[in-house]
């Protein structure tokens, strides 16, 4: 069980980083059979040409689009997890940056992109909004970005208040022996599109998807373009 201590959002990785390559190989997430292929085939429809995956942890969504022919680019906050996506990809397309590091302007190697990826990585309330302000110059002029999150309505069937608030156990209700979670943000399909707004996107498709036995979807998957 988690620790109901929190720590901060690259501690925490740190710290759980080999627990975390352990339940990815063995495959302990149910979810994951849904929300897995649902943002592989989403991103494959729009046929693009390269793609930067923003948290990519390990590396498995770069090494899945790249068996496709997608030119893919990994980022993580990790060294360890950076180092396992080198290693398992056979690439050196990845870095090690976090996401204070990419608003700042650290360059990011491949830039420009027809496609970024946040998939279950936007954990932050205000660095959220400079971070997808500040990525716009790493796209393309009508470039896409995909974002895979928890989807809000789930959260509202655990029993918690449907509000845009703070949650302490970022590794609740996962498998494994994880360690210090740290918070994230939840945001109300509301607040979503609100930050969209803020944030000079406009989104162009939404996603929900679901397992045919499930009351809920696993996952919402929001695309967006810069408004111009």
């Amino acid at each position: 069980m988690p620790s109901e201590k929190t720590t901060s959002i690259s501690n925490s990785w740190d710290i759980n980083a080999e627990e975390w390559i352990k339940v990815l190989k063995e495959q302990k997430i149910p979810s994951r059979e849904i929300t897995n292929p649902a943002i592989i085939n989403h991103v494959l429809g729009f046929k693009l040409k390269n793609i930067l995956d923003l948290g990519c942890g390990e590396g498995w969504l770069c090494r899945a689009l790249s068996t496709k022919g997608i030119e893919t680019f990994g980022v993580d906050g990790s060294e360890r997890l950076i180092l396992e996506a080198s290693e398992k990809g056979k690439s050196s397309n990845y870095q090690c940056l976090s996401f204070e590091d990419i608003i700042i302007g650290t360059k990011i190697n491949g830039a420009p992109f027809e496609g970024i990826i946040f998939n279950f990585c936007l954990y932050e309330k205000s660095m959220t909004e400079r971070l997808l302000i500040k990525i716009d110059e790493l796209l393309v002029n009508d470039g896409y970005i995909f974002i895979q999150t928890l989807h809000p309505f789930t959260f509202h069937k655990n029993g918690q208040t449907y509000k845009s608030e703070w949650v302490n156990d970022s590794w609740k209700g996962l498998p494994g022996n994880f360690k210090m979670p740290h918070r994230w943000y939840f945001r109300t399909l509301e607040d979503w599109m609100y930050l969209f707004q803020k944030t000079g996107y406009t989104m162009i498709n939404l996603r929900e998807p679901k397992s045919a036995e499930a009351e809920l979807p696993s996952s919402i998957i929001f695309t967006l373009k810069k408004s111009r």
